[in-house]
């Protein structure tokens, strides 16, 4: 089974609540649909093609880059025109209207996707109430190591973490390398999500007697083999800090266990090193609901001879990962080309 062996396999269309066509608005408005270019890298060129620092354009949320998707960005400049005669292969510009403010991550309200799988033998139909609300392995980079990385940090293997990612560092100043990278931030989220991952397998497989394993970047996570086994399941889970709490007993002995296999405990996580790093525990839900699930089209595969491919549509939260859908609707891991 195979998802994005096209860019067209893969539609993704933001659902943004900032509005637009003011009369007073500063900043104008755009959709920005794109292929093969990731959110970061377009409006870095958008910006020198204007003539504008990247700071003076923002969104509400990065989108891929093996992709085709739509999202809102807001530039702070005056004359749409200007921006509309920028041309760039693959990236469209559509002109929105005026908005009083710069977008900001809370305007995104989610996403709706058109994905098709491909290299199939049977329709797949079936797509549970709620699944669970994991990271998927985009989170874990191309090496499936950030959270390797962060899991160092966060032991103060300073010297261990460089060395994982090959980095040199001059006069043996591993701190100092490691905030060179400039993303020394991705890797203690990471090792935060994947603790995540790991609590939440573990309350699922305690639940429920009946589960399937999907393996998502070396993690073995448990996914329901029924709704009924889920009922009452804690809403959310706090994203491991040095301040975490739990209100929730559940919730509470699943870290702890997690964490002493880990060695390490949240007060680990206050990295005197990295100051940018330390504030409070954020929490993500541990289960999400998927609307407006709908199989639109099954038919052969052209890429794929003798075989069929699939195309589901869908919407989910901000945050929530649409590849982990199809992991749950098709019961087995995936290759993402």
């Amino acid at each position: 089974m195979k998802i994005k062996q096209l860019p067209e396999d893969f539609l993704v269309k933001e659902i943004n609540s900032l509005k637009t066509g003011s009369i007073n608005g500063k900043y104008c408005a755009f959709t920005l649909k794109k292929k093969y270019w990731n959110t970061i890298d377009a409006v870095r060129e958008i910006a020198k093609r204007i003539g504008i620092n990247e700071s003076d354009i923002r969104y509400s949320g990065l989108k891929d880059r093996n992709a085709i998707t739509e999202q809102l960005i807001t530039v702070d400049i005056t004359n749409y025109k200007i921006v509309q005669r920028v041309k760039i292969n693959d990236i469209q510009l559509e002109f929105l209207g005026m908005a009083e403010r710069h977008a900001e991550t809370s305007d995104n309200n989610g996403n709706q996707f058109a994905i098709t799988i491909r290299d199939i033998e049977k329709k797949y139909a079936r797509l549970p109430k709620k699944i669970p609300n994991y990271y998927d392995e985009q989170r874990f980079g191309n090496e499936s190591n950030n959270h390797d990385v962060g899991r160092l940090m966060v032991k103060k293997k300073f010297k261990e973490a460089c060395d994982l990612l090959k980095i040199t560092a001059a006069d043996n100043d591993y701190v100092s390398a490691l905030k060179k990278t400039g993303t020394s931030h991705i890797y203690f989220s990471a090792y935060q999500s994947y603790l995540f991952n790991m609590a939440l397998s573990y309350l699922i497989r305690k639940d429920c007697k009946k589960f399937t394993e999907i393996d998502i970047s070396g993690m073995k996570l448990a996914f329901p083999g029924s709704s009924k086994c889920i009922e009452g399941f804690p809403e959310r889970l706090p994203l491991i800090n040095f301040d975490a709490e739990f209100e929730d007993e559940r919730v509470k002995e699943a870290y702890e266990s997690i964490l002493s296999q880990e060695v390490i405990n949240p007060r680990d996580f206050a990295l005197r090193q990295f100051p940018n790093l330390v504030s409070s525990s954020p929490e993500r839900q541990a289960l999400i609901s998927v609307e407006g699930f709908k199989v639109k089209g099954y038919s052969e595969d052209e890429l794929n001879k003798g075989r069929k491919k699939q195309i589901v549509g869908f919407s989910l939260p901000r945050g929530s990962y649409a590849t982990m859908v199809i992991k749950a609707l098709i019961g087995k891991d995936l290759l993402i080309q």
